[in-house]
């Protein structure tokens, strides 16, 4: 089995739904389970995992940090390079 990435490029919300109910179904963790954890609703999960605009960073935060994850941002370079 190939090992997981330790970089996820995320360009978009839809992008980063995907990562994140990807890693919380490998973290054997239901929607249930990570809104419990989190403090959160159902439903925000759902919407987030589905990319829509409505979470508040911190609760993005926090999720990420739940499923393992680090918030690095590198800059790509000059626009338009």
């Amino acid at each position: 089995m190939a090992a997981e990435p330790t970089e996820v490029p995320v360009r978009d919300l839809q992008a980063l739904g995907h990562v994140i109910r990807q890693r919380r179904q490998e973290e054997n963790l239901t929607l249930d389970e990570a809104a419990d954890r989190l403090g959160v609703g159902r439903r925000l999960l759902v919407e987030l995992e589905g990319g829509k605009r409505n979470v508040r960073a911190g609760t993005l935060l926090d999720l990420l940090q739940l499923l393992g994850y680090d918030v690095v941002l590198r800059r790509r370079g000059p626009r338009g390079a």
